[in-house]
């Protein structure tokens, strides 16, 4: 029964959003990749706060709320709600709201849409009515998450091209020109392209460096012959610079104020739980990303720890990483690897993540120094108990390992944790 319902609302809410968007035709910029979706769509938002219109109105537009990308999140975004969890009340609630904003005479300019595949056709579905004017695609790794609800990679890839292909007659393809797969898909595409990367790119970044202690990673990014200062605050890592590349990008197409585009980007609200610094106990760091984990994610946050100068320990919470299927243990085991020289103390939280125990013990990381733990709780008491001044600690895991609550207990009593860490609302803290 509950299978049947979802899908009428998903009928239901996606035919009112397509109604809505034929209507007022807003500018739509769609988000898709494995990697990066939701920093990237926060830091594209951030550059449309205080726009004035060329009547001197504030510009209006609707970004996706956290990572609402899916079949329900799209439509749910279009109409400006969020999820209805399991309340049928809510969800009336939700469909009476899509009546009235397709019934107004006015609706936002721009739409910032996140879009996600958790299987096949997801995205094709989507791309039957959702039209994007720019689609930014950001990265894939060689093994990406959801993976295992596809048949192989490619099959994932492909289900997110879809949203490429349906771009309009004028539309715009920005692409992360390091990602193999994404210039791929670009060779394909036949409208306008724009690259961006760190390596490669018409928008490419260089020199950069991570200070934990002021909390910021910084880039030169060279783009139409000029040099720009790009900074991230609150955020380590080139996750960051991945996220801001694109952002520049939209800015110069939609004529925006560069350097007004750069400093909102500097100072932008950080999503929650992806690379994100706190202050620790005991004048400690701590890398909070924990909202999930893939094997490329955690690659790039690993890189970024070993960068770090000048810190005491870098201590590691490592919990599962799902939706790997056949490549579960292999992929937990290279990040094992990887692990021997990057830190001085492991933990790891879930069955899966013993195998990256194994393989950090494989690489010669003595046992002493590293500890298998149950859960989440379990492993931030174990590390709250070690934490001393100077100590960085990493923290990723998959959703469902919740390694929030190893972060609950690790963060300095200054930090406010309702707004500063993922997964707080009552929906979650309830399971």
């Amino acid at each position: 029964m509950k299978k049947i319902l979802k899908k009428i609302i998903i009928k239901i809410i996606s035919l009112q959003a397509k109604l809505i968007l034929n209507k007022f035709d807003p500018y739509i910029i769609g988000i898709v990749g494995a990697v990066g979706k939701t920093s990237t769509k926060d830091s594209v938002a951030a550059i449309f706060e205080n726009i004035k219109d060329e009547n001197g109105k504030e510009l209006k537009y609707i970004a996706t709320k956290k990572s609402l990308n899916s079949e329900f999140g799209v439509p749910l975004t279009i109409i400006g709600e969020d999820s209805g969890w399991d309340s049928p009340i809510a969800w009336l609630k939700i469909i009476i709201k899509g009546v009235k904003v397709y019934l107004q005479n006015y609706y936002v300019k721009y739409l910032i849409l996140e879009v996600g595949a958790d299987q096949k056709g997801d995205i094709k579905e989507i791309a039957t009515w959702l039209k994007c004017d720019m689609v930014i695609m950001t990265m894939y790794g060689e093994v990406p998450v959801h993976v295992e609800n596809f048949k192989n990679r490619n099959e994932l890839i492909k289900e997110d091209a879809h949203l490429v292909k349906s771009l309009k007659e004028e539309g715009i393809f920005i692409y992360n020109s390091d990602c193999p797969d994404a210039s791929n898909v670009a060779e394909e595409c036949l409208k306008q392209k724009i690259s961006f990367g760190i390596n490669s790119g018409q928008y490419k970044a260089r020199s950069i460096l991570n200070d934990i202690k002021r909390k910021v990673v910084s880039s030169q990014v060279t783009a139409k012959n000029k040099v720009h200062s790009l900074d991230c605050i609150g955020v380590i890592g080139e996750s960051a610079i991945y996220s801001a590349l694109p952002t520049m990008i939209v800015s110069d197409i939609l004529n925006f104020n560069i350097k007004d585009s750069l400093l909102k980007i500097k100072n932008m609200k950080r999503s929650n739980g992806r690379m994100k610094i706190l202050e620790g106990k005991n004048n400690s760091f701590i890398i909070d990303d924990s909202y999930n984990s893939s094997p490329i994610a955690v690659i790039s946050g690993l890189k970024a720890l070993k960068s770090l100068h000048k810190v005491s320990r870098r201590i590691l919470i490592l919990g599962d990483m799902l939706e790997l299927g056949k490549f579960t243990k292999d992929e937990h085991i290279k990040i094992g690897h990887e692990v021997a020289s990057s830190a001085n103390i492991l933990i790891t939280v879930g069955n899966r993540a013993k195998f990256i125990a194994e393989g950090a013990r494989d690489k010669g990381m003595g046992v002493g120094w590293i500890l298998e733990c149950a859960d989440a709780v379990e492993a931030g008491k174990e590390v709250s108990n070690i934490l001393k001044s100077g100590d960085v600690v990493y923290v990723k895991g998959s959703q469902s390992i919740r390694l929030e609550k190893a972060v609950k207990l690790l963060v300095s009593e200054n930090v406010d944790i309702k707004k500063e860490l993922v997964r707080q609302d009552k929906e979650w803290l309830s399971r």
